[in-house]
C-alpha cells in the first residue's frame, strides 16, 4: 500500500517543502527505500495557490506503518510553528496530524496517538471504529484522537 504525505506550514513557517520530513523519515531503518518525493500536485482548477510538494511511502504488513506513525508524530511535535501533515490512504481517506494538537501531549498520549495512527495506516485495516470520524468527534470508545481527522473519499459524480 502506498500512502501520500503532504505538509502545510503555518505560524511563521510558510515553506511547505516536504524535504526535511523526507530526510527525517529516511533516517528510520524500516522506512529506508520506502520514502520518495512525488511530483508536485497542482491545485484544482479555479483554486488559487501553488503546487503542493508530496512524499509517497510504501507500507507493507510488518511494522512499517508503526514506524511511520511514530516518526510523523515526533517530527510534527518538534517543529516550530503550526505544521500539519496530511496522510492520504489509497482509498482517499485522509489522516491529519497538526502540531498545535500534539505539542502539549505527554509521552503516554503521544504513544497512544502514534498507535492509533499506525492502526489506521496498516494495509487493509479500516479506520478506528470501522468508520471515518468527522473532525472533533470522539472515537467510539470515547477517546478523542488529538490532531487526527478522517474524511471519506469524495463520492463519484453522476
Amino acid at each position: 500500500m502506498e500512502v501520500v504525505i503532504s505538509l502545510q506550514g503555518g505560524g511563521g513557517w510558510p515553506d511547505s517543502s516536504v524535504a526535511p520530513l523526507g530526510t527525517w523519515l529516511g533516517r528510520e531503518r524500516e522506512l529506508r527505500g520506502r520514502v520518495r518525493r512525488a511530483p508536485a500536485a497542482a491545485p484544482p482548477p479555479a483554486v488559487m495557490g501553488t503546487a503542493t510538494d508530496l512524499l509517497t511511502v510504501v507500507l507493507e504488513p510488518g511494522g512499517a506503518a508503526t514506524v511511520l506513525a511514530a516518526a510523523l508524530v515526533a517530527w510534527v511535535q518538534r517543529r516550530a510553528g503550526n505544521q500539519t501533515v496530511t496522510i492520504t490512504r489509497p482509498d482517499g481517506t485522509t489522516l491529519t496530524v497538526a502540531a498545535e494538537h500534539v505539542r502539549g501531549l505527554d509521552a503516554r498520549q503521544v504513544n497512544e496517538l502514534a498507535q492509533q495512527l499506525a492502526r489506521s495506516l496498516e494495509p487493509g485495516e479500516p479506520m478506528p471504529g470501522g468508520e471515518p470520524m468527522p473532525d472533533g468527534e470522539p472515537m467510539p470508545d470515547g477517546e478523542p484522537i488529538p490532531g487526527e481527522t478522517a474524511r471519506p473519499p469524495a463520492a463519484p459524480a453522476g
